[in-house]
């Protein structure tokens, strides 16, 4: 039902004065003030005055008063606006119940005043300026319009209003009068604050006792309410700040890197622990001959590979027992505890791939329950070349400032706090496995996170006070806070003392280390202990901007500086185990076929992790597959045309119709050899008893191939054998991975479907969504997440674009206009889920096999797409639901997960997650890890020549018209 008004709010914006004093007006390259004023998620800004500190705007800003919003605090900020750079020259909070419900009662126009600006407590700047402003309330009737009234043309400018185009309510183009009574305009506003999340004005709109304003209203709500792009803090610090001079030294690239670049932080995580290895140094490896055959040639590195993290050392020349003693430190997940962490070494060649020279892998475990205890003597090796120099003794050359050569200075490493490990590698070629014994010789050791963040408070008490038995009285930790950027230092340092009983005696330093992690893990705290805008030891910003490295991690690494000499710290730099493996010449040409190697990246390399081992690899498309995905929906205007879209259709129809002939049977050969299908799951085993190839394609499996990982019913399985990412809103998805400018909600569901439209499946930050992408080599029948009876199903007529992931990360609205069909399943457990099976190029069709009003439980068949890959959607409600860790890690890194029907992908809030224990890829039979690969891959990587598209060679692509 429409509203009978439309509530506005109007600012005359007449002036400003004294915006800079006037010692800092001659270092200025003038003034040039833009007015910007802020409720909610809208904004408006006034013209920019040009080398003036006193501007006169003369301007109105109309801002609409929707119904339903989250705060009444209007926010006025004014910023100095250059080509390159803004600066913050104050705001104002103002409540607007105060405006209007004044002392003399309610006036719907107030005449226009001065006010002083005031700077927020996150700038702490310097402000002298004020405004002159005044305030007016404008109510606008809606007029219904006939039902057989034609509709103009709208040439109107839109906004965007989460994720829906709507016409601003200062320019519509519906027919209306103004409001002019005072009593309907009150009725009016006192209607829309009582609609209001938040409707009496907090106390974010006076100052401190410092003079600055606190948090803006609404951090928490806004960005739970609205998407990121819309929503902005009430307190008009939308703009980024960019000194002058740092400003002309950026590009626009850098400037964007800057933007994505956020301070340290500190909150409780879900960290299992940190790991720091180091890798020390080889012996004994395999003499290789050169391509003379006259000597042997060996340049080796390390690649240390744990989960999706991929390290490599620097490469020693010409050296059969090398020292490196090159150093690591990465975090360790919860769901990563089982993980294995595999070394190789290879052999470094200046063109073709690097070959591999020796390999081991250990399971995480087995550091992590050795590496808390004293460190062990190191065991003696015998080698068959001695190395002249100690693998502890390091040595760095530099030149000297007075001679002309270079020095050379050498210093002892401290290996006190590690266990020294020597590990038999495995030779990758057999020919040298009797004659030679390689070893590679590590240190490593493991500390949990909540012994780091106990460390990382004292390495901080002691910054302020170097003496371990120092103690601090009230003042004294009122200052520590105030340093370290807590947001109220005062009530924070009170509940201090109080909590401890010790209102008149100072504290220890463990009990302030034990009053800050008590703090830290309180569920609901608002206040911020700190935040770094650069490390307090290093003085460095992040290094890491999309891994979880945070300021326990990274103050833990440079406090680590003191246990090792070790001057080298290996970075992530490597996407893959095989990225780190290849030299230049390869890398380019896979550059230009597959795309620039970049996690979320859209190009055709698309990364898969196993969930069951841990190994990443790479799902391959032949190369023409490749550069024509990518010419067709990477170029403009191209993938929408009528004529694509037509042969799509037309051709996904024909291929159809094609394989559920009987002569279709001849390909059911070809295409097992390729893909390397092993057909022991089925209940069919024999490829010759299907009748034609789509019987084969959506194949059934015999019972009990797919059981369930947990027999509770709180928790969520899998829907089909597929490549999996998931998030916890649906807005992260879009920010993440759906990269289609159109796609919302609503044209998901192609309108308001099953009377959902007010519920949280509609609402992009309450429903959470997953992907599970169907390659053609998976087992293509789809299943029942949850318990449930089945709702109204739709289905809907669409387009034929593919799924995959460089699709869904190109502009197209990939699941928003492919043909689907959406199955409601209504859930005792979960409430509303829904299932949307989206058809993509080459499927013929998508087949149901249950209807509405049938009971469905976990595990049971919902239907099957026949020839093609596909995609079902996954949407759950937020609050009733939560996706398992693992999938929610991978997902943020832009990483598919390989999953099965059965195995668990959430669960209830009140239901633990499903453990489940890791598998050593490398120690498992050989058919395990080539089936492992073929399903990852979609192809027998043993020989590359036989890698081949089959689609190009079973397809038919000729357009009869």
């Amino acid at each position: 039902m429409t509203a009978p008004y439309r509530l506005s709010l109007v600012i005359r914006v007449d002036s400003a004065a004294d915006l800079l004093p006037d010692n800092q007006i001659k270092f200025t390259k003038g003034c040039n003030p833009v007015l910007e004023a802020q409720i909610n998620h809208v904004k408006r800004s006034t013209r920019k005055r040009r080398h003036t500190t006193q501007p006169s705007w003369d301007e109105k800003l109309i801002l609409p008063l929707d119904v339903e919003h989250y705060s009444q605090i209007v926010t006025v900020s004014v910023w100095d606006k250059h080509r390159r750079y803004k600066n913050y020259l104050g705001e104002l909070r103002l409540s607007l119940e105060d405006i209007f419900h004044n002392g003399a009662g309610f006036q719907s126009r107030t005449d226009v005043k001065w006010f002083k600006l005031h700077s927020n407590d996150d700038r702490h700047s310097f402000v002298t300026g004020s405004v002159l402003l005044g305030f007016e309330l404008q109510v606008k009737t809606n007029k219904g319009r006939s039902k057989h009234t034609p509709e103009p043309v709208d040439n109107t400018p839109k906004i965007m209003v989460n994720g829906d185009v709507t016409t601003p309510p200062s320019w519509s183009t519906d027919e209306g009068s103004f409001v002019t009574s005072e009593r309907s305009k009150k009725r009016a506003f006192d209607g829309w604050i009582e609609s209001l999340l938040y409707q009496n004005a907090p106390q974010v709109a006076a100052v401190n006792d410092q003079g600055f304003y606190g948090e803006g209203i609404g951090s928490d709500v806004a960005s739970s309410a609205y998407p990121k792009s819309q929503s902005g803090a009430s307190d008009g610090t939308s703009f980024s700040e960019v000194s002058e001079s740092e400003a002309f030294a950026m590009t626009s690239t850098s400037q964007s890197k800057k933007k994505k670049e956020g301070p340290y932080e500190l909150v409780d995580r879900k960290v299992y622990g940190v790991l720091y290895l180091e890798i020390v140094s080889c012996s004994d490896l395999p003499r290789i001959h050169n391509v003379t055959r006259t000597s042997y040639d060996v340049d080796p590195f390390v690649v240390v590979t744990f989960g999706k993290k991929t390290y490599r050392t620097s490469w020693k020349r010409h050296n059969l027992n090398p020292i490196f003693n090159e150093r690591l430190v990465f975090e360790v997940l919860p769901f990563e505890a089982g993980f294995d962490i595999r070394f190789e070494v290879l052999d470094r060649d200046l063109i073709s791939n690097h070959d591999r020279v020796a390999s081991v892998s250990v399971p995480l475990t087995d550091i992590t329950e050795n590496c808390t205890a004293l460190p062990s003597q190191p065991i003696p090796i015998d080698r068959t070349e001695n190395s002249s120099n100690d693998d502890d003794v390091v040595h760095e050359v530099h030149k000297s400032r007075f001679k002309r050569k270079n020095v050379v200075t050498s210093s002892v490493a401290d290996t006190s706090n590690f266990l020294t490990l020597h590990l038999d590698l495995q030779v990758a070629n057999q020919k040298y496995a009797t004659k030679y014994k390689p070893t590679l010789k590590i240190r490593a050791r493991f500390e949990t996170y909540d012994s780091l963040r106990r460390n990382f408070w004292k390495i901080l008490l002691r910054q302020f006070h170097p003496d371990d038995d120092a103690t601090y009285d009230h003042v004294a930790l009122v200052s520590l806070l105030d340093v370290l950027g807590c947001t109220d230092s005062q009530k924070l340092a009170q509940s201090f003392f109080i909590q401890l009983n010790k209102v008149d005696e100072p504290l220890t330093q463990d009990e302030v280390v034990d009053c800050l992690e008590d703090y830290i893990k309180l569920p609901d705290h608002q206040e911020k202990i700190m935040v770094f805008d650069t490390c307090p030891l290093c003085n460095r910003k992040r290094l890491l901007k999309k891994e979880e490295l945070d300021i326990v991690t990274h103050v833990a690494v440079c406090a680590s500086k003191d246990w090792s000499i070790v001057n080298k710290l290996l970075v992530s730099s490597y996407i893959t185990p095989q990225l780190a493996r290849r030299k230049w010449v390869p890398r380019v040409v896979k550059k230009i076929t597959y795309g620039k190697y970049k996690l979320g990246g859209r190009s055709a390399n698309i990364l898969v992790q196993d969930r069951t081992t841990g190994i990443i690899l790479e799902e391959k498309m032949s190369v023409y597959v490749r550069l024509g995905i990518r010419l067709l929906y990477n170029t403009t205007d191209k993938a929408s045309s009528k004529k694509v879209r037509k042969l799509l259709k037309s051709l996904s129809e024909k291929q159809g119709a094609k394989f559920d002939s009987p002569e279709s049977t001849k390909d059911i050969a070809s295409f097992i050899k390729f893909h390397g299908l092993d057909l022991s799951d089925c209940l069919i085993q024999d490829p010759v008893k299907f009748p034609t190839f789509n019987e084969f394609f959506y194949r059934k499996l015999r019972p009990g191939a797919r059981p369930l990982e947990s027999d509770d019913p709180k928790v969520v399985v899998s829907v089909a054998d597929s490549r999996c990412v998931c998030f916890p809103t649906v807005n992260e998805a879009t920010q993440l991975w759906i990269k289609g400018k159109n796609f919302t909600l609503a044209r998901l569901f192609n309108g308001n479907f099953n009377n959902y439209e007010n519920s949280a499946l509609y609402n992009a930050d309450q429903c959470s969504l997953a992907i599970f992408r169907l390659a053609p080599q998976d087992y293509h029948r789809f299943h029942c997440p949850v318990d449930g009876v089945i709702g109204p199903i739709k289905h809907i007529v669409g387009e034929y674009y593919t799924v995959n992931p460089m699709a869904i990360r190109s502009e197209l609205d990939v699941f928003g206009d492919n043909v689907r069909t959406i199955i409601p399943i209504e859930s005792p457990q979960f409430g509303k889920v829904v299932m949307v099976a989206v058809g993509a190029m080459m499927v013929g069709s998508i087949i149901l096999s249950v209807e509405e009003g049938e009971e469905v439980s976990r595990g049971d068949e919902i239907g099957y797409f026949k020839f093609g890959g596909s995609t079902v959607v996954l949407l759950m409600e937020r609050d009733r639901f939560q996706f398992d860790s693992d999938l929610l890690a991978n997902s943020h890194a832009s990483i598919e997960t390989l999953v099965r029907v059965g195995q668990s992908v959430g669960h209830a809030p009140d239901v633990a997650e499903v453990e489940r224990k890791r598998l050593d890829f490398f120690q498992q039979s050989a058919n395990y890890k080539m089936k492992v690969i073929r399903t990852l891959t979609g192809g027998d990587l043993s020989s590359a020549k036989e890698l081949k598209d089959w689609e190009s060679f079973n397809l038919s692509i000729i357009d009869d018209d």
